[in-house]
């Protein structure tokens, strides 16, 4: 003879309800992003634009400057130190790169970038500070 229970309820803690909130939430996140890249990879498989090559990628995903009005210097100075690695550079890499070391092109870029870099030595606080301040009453 079965044996029926009635008002059966479940309780869940707060802690495990957390944990278990967070469980879920990386795995729609990791999900989500796996889905995300696997679909960027079959775009470039199928012709498509690169996300290496797409501008918008790039900067809103990989770049830890993406709400700067102005293009970062980092992305600025890049240029002048070095060259660009592209799909002819790649096919004699070790040859570019031993161009790039003992070639003057490149000297002057890699002393200015030097000079600015360093350029608030010990007052570099102050600096960022300021310029956070100047971008905030834009």
């Amino acid at each position: 003879m079965p044996i029926y229970i009635d008002n059966v309820s479940l309780y869940i803690d707060p802690a495990t309800g957390r944990m278990l909130f967070s469980v879920l939430l990386g795995v729609f996140i990791t999900a989500g992003f796996f889905f995300r890249m696997l679909l960027i990879k079959v775009k470039g498989l199928a012709g498509g634009k690169s996300a290496a090559k797409d501008e918008g990628y790039n900067k809103y995903l990989l770049d830890d400057s993406a709400w700067l009005k102005d293009e970062p210097w980092k992305i600025k100075v890049l240029p002048t130190i070095g060259c660009e690695i592209t799909d002819e550079v790649l096919e004699d890499l070790k040859g570019k790169i031993d161009e790039t070391i003992t070639s003057d092109r490149y000297e002057q870029g890699i002393k200015e970038a030097t000079e600015y870099a360093w350029k608030n030595k010990g007052h570099s606080a102050e600096a960022i500070v300021d310029y956070m301040t100047q971008q905030e009453a834009l």
